[in-house]
């Protein structure tokens, strides 16, 4: 039998049993969100190694598509690791140092630059980031003047770093699998069990068959 449990079955459940769905159910999403953003970065690293031999294709559209498909997953692996990093109402906060430390620890510096390129590049209010830009005039020897605009440098990130940041993707990947998920699905099934909540259910589910 498959029963979904939904958060507003729960609201007029005691504070615990709440948090700890809410926690089972938050770290399984940010599970989700990093296997996702490993698969990107290790497309984009699969993509640096092959930039040789597309240079060297004659179809330069081929080349030019498959680095603009890099790029965007390098933003939106970015995307996928950093938001749960910065704090945001009503979703989970992760703390840098619970995940970075001991043998891991190397890893920090990287986990830093991450969140930094995160803050420069992406996430922008508009005055920002057209602040970024300016217009560059060029006057060549017969006084024709040219416009053009320019200004932010392009996000990128290359071999070592673009590896261990990889890294860190897998080391807080792995934590949350190895920790976070197993505690919270045995303090969310103990609570089910003693509050009844599965017997009221299956017993819903039962009556709605009939």
């Amino acid at each position: 039998m498959y029963i979904e449990l939904n958060e507003d079955f729960l609201l007029n459940e005691d504070k615990i049993l709440l948090n700890n769905y809410r926690k089972f159910r938050d770290y399984n999403v940010i599970r989700l969100d990093l296997a996702e953003a490993y698969f990107l970065i290790n497309s984009v690293v699969e993509f640096n190694n092959k930039i040789p031999n597309l240079e060297e294709d004659s179809n330069k559209q081929h080349f030019i598509k498959e680095a603009k498909l890099s790029k965007s997953h390098l933003h939106y692996a970015i995307i996928l690791y950093t938001k749960w990093f910065t704090a945001t109402k009503n979703k989970p906060t992760l703390k840098p140092a619970k995940f970075f430390r001991g043998i891991n620890e190397q890893y920090l510096e990287t986990h830093n630059y991450i969140i930094e390129l995160r803050n420069t590049y992406i996430v922008h209010n508009e005055k920002e980031l057209l602040g970024l830009y300016s217009v560059n005039i060029h006057i060549d020897s017969s006084n024709e003047i040219t416009l053009s605009c320019g200004g932010l440098e392009q996000l990128t990130i290359m071999d070592p770093i673009l590896k261990e940041f990889k890294e860190c993707i897998k080391i807080v990947h792995n934590y949350i699998v190895a920790n976070e998920i197993p505690k919270y699905e045995n303090h969310l099934k103990k609570e089910l069990i003693e509050k009844k909540i599965i017997e009221k259910l299956v017993n819903d589910n039962m009556s709605n068959l009939l």
